[in-house]
Order: structure tokens, then sequence, then C-alpha cells
């Protein structure tokens, strides 16, 4: 197991790459593809828009996902989560990551989920994030930083040719 520090949330909405006058991006209302959403806005050093939903799904994500990445909302493209609470310490988020699309897991979204859980108050500061490629422990403080604690695998194995990186 290993502990990262990921450094510190921010929910400003101009830390967050929101559009319009400077506020908390938290519970904003935002339209993707033609239907309304309650989100929440942070930023990890990037820009996350986290979902509150009942049930999610891969395909709840893509198609959110496909709109909110290059919305008006946001200057610079965003990474959204939608997460589903499973209790005070466990919530569990299904991820589209700019740049990127659907992706099984990510230490900033799933600490920026968790940020969000947290301050509106649906969780607490210790939580497991599930994603659909594994777990991860978040911490955060009172001043909002996070640290995250999860296993260390080998997920593959390379090779680079000598001038690889000369090139």
């Amino acid at each position: 197991r290993i502990q990262a520090d990921m450094g510190k949330l921010s929910f400003s909405s101009k830390d967050a790459g929101l559009a319009g006058e400077a506020r908390e991006a938290l519970r904003e209302k935002m339209v993707f593809g033609q239907k309304e959403y309650d989100c929440s806005c942070a930023s990890m050093g990037n820009t996350h828009c986290v979902i509150p939903m009942a049930e999610i799904s891969r395909e709840k994500v893509c198609t959110i996902g496909a709109f909110s990445e290059r919305s008006a909302y946001f200057g610079d493209r965003v990474n959204t989560q939608i997460m589903k609470v499973l209790d005070k310490n466990n919530i569990q988020i299904e991820i589209f990551e700019r740049g990127v699309g659907y992706t099984l897991s990510s230490a900033t979204c799933s600490c920026a989920a968790a940020g969000a859980a947290l301050k509106l108050g649906l969780i607490s500061s210790d939580v497991m994030v599930h994603t659909p490629g594994g777990k991860l422990w978040t911490q955060i403080d009172e001043n909002w930083n996070v640290k995250m604690i999860g296993s260390v695998k080998r997920v593959c194995k390379i090779e680079l040719f000598e001038d690889f990186f000369t090139m």
C-alpha cells in the first residue's frame, strides 16, 4: 500500500474553470444533452464536474461526458464523474476523462468526487472510492488537503528502445 498527498481541493468556480462570476461551484444546474443535472465542480489542479445520482453506469457517464467535456460551462474541457453514495464511508463513481473518454479509474477524479461528496455533507472525511478499476481510500483534512491510500501492483511490463527518450 502507498499513500500520496494529492494537494488541495478547490471549489472556486475560477479554479474549476467555470464561466461566469466567481462563486463556490456547488449544486450548479447544468444541462448536458437536453437534460439538467445538479453538478458540483472542483479543481485538483485539473477540472472536475461531479454529479450525484441514485444509479450510475458506464453508459450514463459516457452519454453525459460526451456533452459535458466540451460544454460552454467550462473553458478548458472537464473530467466528469457520476457518483453514487453507498454510505458515509463509501462512494462509487464512473468516470469520463477529458481527451480520453471512459476511464476505469483515476486518482484526481476519485479525490474530486470524494471532496464534492464531503462538501455536500453526504459522507465523512475518510471514504473508500469504488471505481470499475479498483478501490482507493481518500482522507480529506479540514483545509481540503487530500491524501489517497491504495495498493500497488504491476499491471504490465514494457521494454523501450535505447533511443526512445532521445527522439
